[in-house]
């Protein structure tokens, strides 16, 4: 090795030493942006129990398309603000929405056969306006990554399936 080194040229090894490096922190910084963006996906998610406890109490649907168009309207409208592209960030909503749904039909379920003494002290607009934040701090997120790389990598994937839940299934994931 040391041998090696001296027939280089010092400048040589340094730079491409160097360069390893950068690489190598820029995929760690990455990485750790990945992980940011899935323990946000996380949390938003982990509010679903409760909008589903409010919506079971009352004696409300899941389904809310109105809520969801808006969630869908509202997001697009950050993303455009981000330089997102709308087409991709719909999508991306659609799938959330779909877990999130998922997750509250499950809920319902379950305290249909075996109901639980849970105190919620915010009322449904109060949850989503939490959702909406945790929504707008995704994209800011994802928008910073490429702004800074030029694409979202797959390894993200890696991540997302790692978030565990109550009531959140491998195929919601997907």
């Amino acid at each position: 090795m040391i041998n090696n080194l001296k027939r280089h040229k010092p400048c040589a090894v340094i730079l491409k030493y160097s360069l390893s490096t950068l690489f190598f922190i820029s995929f760690t910084a990455t990485a750790h942006e990945y992980q940011k963006i899935a323990a946000l996906i996380e949390q938003r998610l982990s509010y679903m129990k409760y909008v589903a406890k409010y919506k079971f109490e009352k004696h409300l649907s899941v389904e809310d398309r109105t809520q969801e168009n808006k969630v869908i309207i509202n997001s697009i409208n950050k993303a455009e603000t981000l330089g997102l592209d709308k087409k991709s960030i719909e999508p991306f909503m659609i799938s959330q929405i779909n877990a999130a749904k998922a997750i509250q039909y499950r809920y319902k379920a379950d305290w249909l056969s075996m109901p639980e003494t849970m105190t919620q002290d915010d009322d449904l607009a109060d949850i989503r306006l939490k959702i909406s934040k945790l929504s707008d701090d995704i994209l800011q997120l994802i928008a910073k990554e490429l702004k800074k790389n030029g694409q979202i990598k797959n390894p993200i994937c890696l991540y997302i399936n790692k978030i565990q839940l109550h009531n959140l299934k491998d195929t919601d994931k997907k």
